[in-house]
């Protein structure tokens, strides 16, 4: 996939060179030690377990539309932003795996047409 001259692969918005924020990483930097607040209590406010919450921030763990809505509520945003930021980690994700097997079934092409003599 090309890059155009803001650095995005195009059709997409996001960023070619590094891989979006986990929404994880955005919720620890940007709001709960800002605000000041402790996983336990965004968990307890959020009537969800500590370790959804932990696992969120170490970026084992995706945004679902239902802590989306929490999330929301809790720090004043909307869902769509946590969506957002989730749907952008995904489809770079997603991207990156697609160009890596695009890359591997071209090389596998390659070689069969030089086994077959081919050019």
């Amino acid at each position: 996939m090309s890059n155009n001259a803001a650095g995005e692969i195009p059709a997409t918005g996001l960023p070619s060179r590094r891989r979006p924020t986990h929404p994880g990483i955005i919720l620890l930097e940007q709001f709960l030690r800002e605000i000041p607040m402790t996983q336990a209590e965004a968990a307890r406010r959020m009537n969800m377990p500590v370790t959804r919450v932990n696992e969120l921030v170490r970026g084992r763990r995706g945004v679902t539309a239902r802590s989306a809505l929490r999330l929301g509520r809790l720090l004043g945003t909307t869902p769509m932003f946590w969506m957002n930021l989730q749907a952008n980690w995904d489809l770079w994700h997603a991207l990156k795996e697609e160009r890596q097997l695009g890359q591997r079934l071209h090389e596998q092409a390659e070689r069969r047409r030089e086994l077959l003599g081919h050019p």
